[in-house]
């Protein structure tokens, strides 16, 4: 290590050993006071360090400094204040569907910067202690020690890097890492996200059903041909509209509820539309009592299928990626600019009636 290296080193002050071992540790820095993690890799491609370097990328603790020091790596990077997946497991909570499909797309998005590089950067640990989870709802993708181009993987994978239960059959000398050894360990993690436990390779001992069963299925096929191709492909399949069969095109409330409950919304649903066609009177001129039933009609049941995720609106409009307060805060404003072109609507239709009643 060169004397300016040293230099560069000697401006952070260690802080906590978050390793236990001095591998990785917290530090700040003495002149700003900003935390970072500084850490010391043995096993590494330093092509992969150097693409992170100059191309940061969203989902990825930005890396600040690298040194070289003989056969070590030593890197200061971001720190990011969260609580990894397996933080979260091992206080034996699970995680919701939704949950488990934002923070999926929110992987995905991540894997296909890396994927799309050429040649594509394949990650090759992805398992829950490398995913944090800030509170605001951002998810970050660590620990890229492992991390190789696909083009320096030639012929087999002779070493195991990676993780049991998480690593693809190819990673076990099988064949080459691809991209799609990131789609294996993704759906695994998605697994066990929602059931804390891995896939079963058996269609009939599947525990998650649904949307996600059917794409937890495709994604750890042993067989690395069957599974989806790109991430692309993955982001599609999550934002798929679940397969309910005909029962998908009925509006909210009477696709996955009880009988009784979707029966009940369902005769809401028609004394609305039969209140605003034939009863109410809003308006003292017949044209402006047009517009005014047009409004409340077309504005409820397009309000109702944006909030009900109708078809799989959400995933088109990319909000299954946001959480909480922020995900029902966009699903507002698209509400009520929805109001608003509607309403313009009407009264458009109210002028082109009186124009054709004055001629």
């Amino acid at each position: 290590m060169t004397y300016e290296e040293q230099a560069r080193l000697s401006r952070y002050q260690v802080t906590a050993d978050l390793s236990g071992n001095g591998l990785v540790t917290l530090v700040t820095d003495r002149e700003s006071g900003q935390p970072f993690v500084r850490k010391i890799r043995s096993v590494f491609q330093p092509e992969v360090y150097d693409f992170l370097m100059s191309h940061p990328v969203q989902g990825i603790p930005r890396i600040y400094d690298k040194i070289v020091d003989g056969d070590r790596l030593i890197l200061i990077e971001e720190y990011i204040s969260g609580s990894s997946i397996q933080d979260v497991l091992d206080g034996g909570v699970l995680f919701t569907e939704d949950e488990t499909k934002r923070i999926a797309l929110l992987l995905v998005e991540t894997l296909r910067v890396l994927h799309s590089n050429t040649p594509p950067i394949i990650h090759r640990d992805i398992k829950p202690s490398n995913v944090i989870c800030c509170p605001d709802g951002r998810v970050y993708l660590v620990d890229y020690n492992t991390a190789k181009l696909a083009q320096s993987i030639q012929g087999r994978d002779t070493v195991l890097l990676g993780t049991p239960g998480y690593a693809a059959p190819e990673q076990y000398g099988f064949g080459a890492s691809t991209v799609k050894t990131d789609i294996y360990a993704l759906g695994v993690l998605m697994n066990v996200m929602l059931t804390g436990s891995f896939p079963s390779q058996f269609p009939s001992e599947q525990t998650v059903k649904g949307l996600l069963g059917n794409v937890i299925q495709k994604c750890t096929y042993l067989d690395a041909e069957r599974r989806y191709e790109t991430m692309q492909e993955v982001e599609e399949a999550l934002n798929a509209p679940d397969d309910m069969g005909w029962r998908r095109y009925l509006l909210p409330g009477m696709r996955k509820t009880h009988p009784l409950v979707a029966v009940l919304c369902g005769a809401f649903y028609v004394y609305w539309l039969v209140y605003w066609v034939n009863g109410a009177k809003t308006a003292t001129s017949f044209v402006g009592d047009i517009g005014s039933r047009i409004w409340a009609i077309t504005g409820f049941f397009s309000v109702l299928c944006v909030s009900g995720d109708y078809l799989g609106l959400h995933g088109k409009l990319g909000l299954n990626k946001k959480m909480g307060k922020e995900k029902t805060k966009s699903i507002i404003i698209l509400d009520l600019i929805l109001l608003g072109l509607l309403l313009l609507i009407s009264v458009l239709v109210v002028l082109v009636i009186q124009m054709i009643f004055r001629k």
